[in-house]
């Protein structure tokens, strides 16, 4: 029995696993856990939907009814999306080249939120 002072045997060179450690990993540690993450995400997202697939083939599904300012509001912040979005690249040329757009996205947005409040009162 070795005594633990002793340091352990060396496996023969032969064996592998030892390796000079010069080997690297090609994909950086941060690429590697984002792309388990992605993964991750997507296998939820799939069994998610195919569950809600399964599920409205049921005779006893019934669909949600849609609220009436779901189209209408759906296109204004798509639009105020746009128009900022615009207004951020014009702005890197410079301010006065966005400036029309940053207002017209803010008041889209500002209907938007006007829409939002005046249903829920």
């Amino acid at each position: 029995m070795p005594r633990l002072i002793e340091p352990p045997p060396t496996p023969p060179k032969d064996l592998g696993g030892g390796g000079e450690g010069g080997e690297r990993f090609l994909l950086p540690t941060g690429l590697v856990g984002l792309l388990v993450l992605l993964g991750v995400v997507t296998s939820l997202f799939a069994a998610l939907l195919s569950a809600y697939l399964v599920r409205m083939g049921f005779p006893d599904w019934q669909s949600l009814p849609k609220p009436p300012l779901l189209f209408l509001n759906t296109l204004l912040f798509g639009l105020a999306s746009w128009a900022l979005e615009g207004a951020s690249r014009r702005a890197q040329l410079g301010w006065a080249m966005g400036e029309g757009w940053a207002y017209s996205g803010l008041g889209l947005g500002l209907a938007l939120c006007t829409r939002q409040n005046l249903h829920r009162a």
